[in-house]
Order: structure tokens, then C-alpha cells, then sequence
């Protein structure tokens, strides 16, 4: 393995590349799916959530070929980070956050989760018109659509955002230089995306950064995954209850 020493080397820009590769693959496929150069998949009786889960199942088809990728390119790193980790490791300190010295991921993770869920919510929240946020049995029975897109749309959006460039990039470059190239490959694309905006590239390129050092520092994907699914829970779950 490579250290930080050795200088810069071109195939260092290989797994920021597979990660920004994959994220814009995401603007791809839903154009493509959009102009009905891709197939949909009519699994239920509302094409916009058709949409969205046709979108998740070739998204999440792209995420395992990023994977095949990162093996071939590192098979150390990708064992050493593709896996849950030590969800109890020692955190680095983080003053903004209030970090300290003898903090963990045991108290960390919970915290950050609940940080992030509560400006997710208040976002999502401010997002909707009046009228729309209106609940239905409908909704109750749509709501595993809501978890099976959350769990694979963090899944897809962890491997292109974090792992690439944890695992990739371990031994190479410093950790916060990491944690900055996630953000960015994460972040920028968010501009069109939800949250969108200048807003949402501040609000992910944040989000992205955490979860990079969580990644880096519990050698693993958990927190990164988990923290990820329960905002999408949120935001896919207000999608269905306008569509509904």
C-alpha cells in the first residue's frame, strides 16, 4: 500500500472519478427513464413512485459494478472498509460539533443521527404546499416502498459518495482531504438534486463530510449507511404523501 509520502500519482483520481461517475449516473438514468429510453417498471398503480423504483433498481445495479471497480483497483482497502466496523470507535475531536477527546461513535452516531434527522424534517416540512401533507390509508400502504427505496438509494449513494473514496484513497491521501473530496463528489450533483439548490449542496456537502469521517474512523459503513436511510425515509415518505 501506498503512503502518504509517495507523492501524487494519476490513478489516485481513479476512485473520486468511480464515485462521481456513479452520482452522475444517477442524473443519467433518470433522464433516460424520463424520455422512455430506459424501460419502466409498472410494479404499482402510480407512475411517479414507478419511477422512483425503476430509477433505484438500475442506480443500484451501477453501485455494484462501482464496487467491482474499487476490488479490482485495492483488494486491501475495499476488505478493510467494506464492512460494518466499529460502530463503538474512538471519534476525532470536532470542536463545532462539540466533539471531544474521549468521544465514540456509540454517542456520536445517535447524536449526529438525530442533528441530521431534525433539519431533514424541518426542510422536508417547509418544503410542502399547503394541502399536500395530508395522510391517507393509502400512504400506510405504500410506506415499504418508502423503506425499500431508502435502503437502497443510501446503499447506492454510500458506495458512490463515501466508500470510493475512503477505501480508495486510504494510504494516499490525508483523511480530511478525503472528507472534502466526498463532499464535493456528493454535494455539487445535489444542486439538481433533493434537497436541491445552493442549499442542498450546503446541506449534503455538511452531511457528506460527517459521514466520510465516520466511515474513516469506525473502518466501516454503518453509521454512514444508517444515518443516510433514516433522511431518506423522510424525504421518500413526503414524496409518497403527495403523490398520494
Amino acid at each position: 500500500m501506498m503512503n502518504n509520502h509517495a507523492g501524487f500519482r494519476a490513478s489516485y483520481l481513479f476512485p473520486p472519478l468511480i464515485g462521481l461517475g456513479g452520482i452522475l449516473s444517477m442524473i443519467g438514468i433518470s433522464k433516460l427513464i424520463s424520455h422512455g429510453q430506459l424501460p419502466t417498471f409498472s410494479i404499482t398503480g402510480y407512475p411517479h413512485l414507478n419511477f422512483l423504483l425503476t430509477m433505484q433498481a438500475f442506480v443500484l445495479f451501477v453501485s455494484f459494478l462501482a464496487l467491482a471497480a474499487m476490488y479490482l483497483y485495492d483488494r486491501d482497502n475495499f476488505r478493510a472498509f467494506f464492512r460494518r466496523g466499529d460502530v463503538f470507535a474512538a471519534a476525532r475531536p470536532l470542536r463545532l460539533l462539540g466533539i471531544g477527546q474521549q468521544a465514540t461513535w456509540k454517542l456520536v452516531g445517535p447524536i449526529l443521527l438525530i442533528l441530521v434527522t431534525s433539519v431533514t424534517l424541518t426542510v422536508t416540512i417547509l418544503g410542502f404546499q399547503e394541502g399536500q401533507s395530508a395522510m391517507s390509508g393509502r400512504l400506510v400502504v405504500l410506506f415499504p416502498f418508502a423503506l425499500i427505496m431508502a435502503a437502497t438509494n443510501a446503499w447506492s449513494e454510500e458506495i458512490f459518495g463515501r466508500f470510493t473514496v475512503i477505501a480508495g484513497l486510504e494510504g494516499r491521501v490525508r483523511a480530511t482531504h478525503k472528507y472534502w473530496i466526498s463532499a464535493a463528489i456528493f454535494g455539487i450533483p445535489h444542486y439538481f438534486g433533493t434537497p436541491g439548490g445552493l442549499l442542498g449542496v450546503l446541506l449534503t456537502g455538511i452531511l457528506s463530510w460527517l459521514l466520510a469521517k465516520s466511515v474513516q474512523e469506525t473502518r466501516g459503513m454503518f453509521w454512514a449507511w444508517f444515518i443516510h436511510f433514516v433522511q431518506d425515509v423522510v424525504i421518500f415518505t413526503a414524496q409518497l404523501m403527495i403523490l398520494v
